[in-house]
Order: structure tokens, then sequence, then C-alpha cells
């Protein structure tokens, strides 16, 4: 700032908060895993890692895209008796020409638990560890309350379908995606793929949320602040995931075929961005933005 050097780079390192010197990131990480393992400890559950995904499909008449997500959970465990834990909402999207958001439709073949992808989650994943509840016009999926010994871990894959999901090419052009962290996790990665046929203004920019406010809901967050946050989102050539997740990867890399095969192509038809959160602050949530 002293410099007078004040360009495009220097505003979005600003605004991501990433103008930490390298003692203050390792500082933060230090303390985010810190924040993590105590939440292990108080809320009894941890979870290797959480990944969110966003799949877009190729323009349809007037700009209109199909979006499929994808939320896994990759080694999630209770280490202790306690209450249910919230995992997944069934989604809802916004768009400025509807009066009202629309809920998605199932990818896998369970409409009962939320578009829960059996043949990808561990066997008995429904019967054994989850829970539904549906209040207030929501519908939520429940990790189970766990018996008095600890059970092993288990992988939950959940895919949805929303047609006519969202618009391209118009004047409201700006794309805002967010994936909530619900549990005490080593990682939360979060993806978003794009039809090669979009067009993209700008890349997407990764950002890191939370709030200290107790009241509203976690949709409708109060007082919501910027966090630092250390990690930026990146191209990705392929499906593969980081060093450390590899043991997810065939089931995340099925996972997005049938995303892509829904949206009619395969994933060679697509581009992706990925952010790495080492143990995000559970509550917090990941943003990605950008314009198409």
């Amino acid at each position: 700032l002293e410099s007078g050097r004040i360009n495009r780079a220097v505003l979005r390192s600003l605004a991501a908060g990433r103008l930490d010197g390298p003692a203050q990131t390792l500082a933060l990480l230090r303390a985010r895993r810190a924040l993590r393992e105590g939440a292990e400890q108080v809320y009894g559950v941890r979870c290797k890692a959480q990944m969110g995904t966003y799949v877009i499909g190729p323009a349809q008449a007037e700009g209109w895209v199909d979006i499929v997500t994808l939320m896994e959970y990759s080694g999630l465990q209770r280490q202790r008796p306690g209450p249910m834990v919230a995992v997944k909402a069934v989604n809802r999207m916004w768009h400025p020409s509807w009066k009202e958001s629309r809920t998605s439709t199932p990818l896998g073949a369970d409409s009962s638990h939320g578009g829960l992808m059996t043949e990808l989650s561990s066997p008995d994943a429904r019967e054994r560890h989850l829970r539904l509840k549906t209040g207030d016009g929501k519908t939520v999926i429940h990790f189970e309350a766990g018996g008095t010994e600890a059970l092993d871990p288990v992988n939950l894959v959940f895919g949805e379908h929303l047609e006519r999901g969202g618009t391209v090419g118009t004047a409201d052009e700006l794309v805002d995606l967010l994936l909530g962290v619900h549990v005490p996790s080593e990682f939360c990665v979060f993806e978003a793929w794009t039809h090669r046929s979009i067009r993209r203004l700008t890349d997407p920019v990764a950002s890191l949320q939370g709030s200290l406010n107790p009241m509203g809901t976690f949709a409708d967050m109060i007082g919501v602040s910027p966090l630092p946050l250390e990690a930026q989102a990146r191209e990705i050539d392929g499906e593969a995931l980081p060093r450390g997740l590899r043991a997810a990867g065939k089931i995340h890399a099925e996972a997005l075929e049938r995303a892509a095969k829904v949206l009619g192509g395969s994933m060679k038809d697509f581009v992706g961005f990925r952010v790495v959160v080492p143990d995000a602050p559970v509550g917090s949530r990941v943003h990605l933005r950008w314009r198409m």
C-alpha cells in the first residue's frame, strides 16, 4: 500500500485476506487445527474430508443451465455417544426471476434420504447411520446418534439434480456458491465444474466466512464476517484428489461421471476449479465467486 501500486492482484489479495506473512499463516493454520481437534472432542464426531461439488451443464434456451450438486463425507465417524449431527439439507436454488426457491431432485436411487447414492456410500449407511427430519419446509439428513461403542468410519455420497437451476450469459452473471462446514473435518474440499462451452469472464476466487452471532439460521446467517484464508481456488485437469485424500478418489470420480452423464456429456466436457481448506471451522462456509 505504501508503494502506491494498487492493481487487480493487490485488491484481490486484500479482499481474500491473503496479506499475512508466513509466520502469521502458520499460526493461523495451527489455530484452526487446534479448533478442529477441540470440536472433535466436544461433539464426539470427526471426519477425514467433507467435499462439496457443483457441476454446471451447457447452456440451453435463454441461457438456462442444469446443475448437479454432490456432497461427500469420507471417514465420518462417531467417537462416543452423542446427539445426531446434521450433515446435509436437501438443496434449494434461487434465481431473481423466481418467486421462490426451487427444490432439487435426487441424482441417486434413494429419493427418501436427500439423494443418498447408496451404491457409492458405505453398506447399509441409510439404515444404520442416517435419520431424516422434515419441518418448516426443510428436509435435513442427520448422522446417527451413536451407541456405547465407537463405530468404524463411514462414507456418504449425496447427489442432486436441479433442472434450469440458473442462467449464464445474462446481465446477472455473478456466480456465488457456498459450502457449509457441518462437522469437524481434517479437509474441506470445494469444487466447481462448468461446461467448456460456457464463457468464463473471471476465474473463481475462494474465501472463508464465519459468524460469532448465534442468531438466525445457517442459510440466513447474521453478521457474517470474512475469515483469513491462505488457500486459493486452482484449475484442475482431472478428478484426482490431493494427496492424503486419494482413498476417496475412485468414488469421487464415479460420482462426477454420473453427474456429467445426467447433464448430457462426460467429465472431459467440463473444466474444474478446486479449493482445499484444512481444518475449516465448524459453522463456517467456503465461498466460490466468479463471473460468467
